[in-house]
């Protein structure tokens, strides 16, 4: 695996993931598709706009991001620009899975200081994960309209 602070939630994972999501999914593919793809653009949101770093570089932040993998091709991916979002996602899709059969939500922080930071207490991207939930239940009820 690459440096940078990986993400995953794929099937292996999926037990993170609110229950009702996987029905969703189960029920409705294309709606499914949509609602992993919505947790990523909110979690990558969530990670850029409540950072407690100082991001000299702009680097960490345009690293930060997701991918959206559904049957091994990329559906949906957002990072931001120059070398930072290279560098996040190359991450993202040297993670990515070859199963032609799975959806993937990879969200990543690429850069090679970013699990360090997070052990120093400072917010990069796992203290939005805990959010994931929420979020799951709020799309179910959105669905439900």
């Amino acid at each position: 695996m690459a440096d940078g602070l990986y993400l995953q939630y794929d099937k292996e994972n999926e037990k993170r993931i609110q229950d009702s999501l996987k029905s969703l999914y189960k029920a409705n593919q294309e709606k499914g598709v949509f609602a992993f793809g919505l947790i990523g653009e909110k979690i990558t949101n969530l990670a850029r706009n409540q950072k407690t770093y100082q991001d000299q570089t702009s680097n960490l932040i345009n690293s930060t991001g997701y991918v959206l993998v559904e049957n091994s091709n990329v559906e949906r991916k957002d990072f931001g620009t120059g070398e930072g979002a290279k560098i996040g996602l190359d991450i993202a899709l040297e993670n990515k899975s070859s199963n032609k059969e799975e959806i993937q939500l990879i969200i990543d922080a690429g850069m090679e200081y970013a699990e360090e930071l997070e052990s120093k207490g400072y917010k990069v991207i796992s203290f939005a994960l805990p959010n994931i939930t929420q979020m799951a239940k709020d799309i179910e009820k959105m669905f439900k309209k």
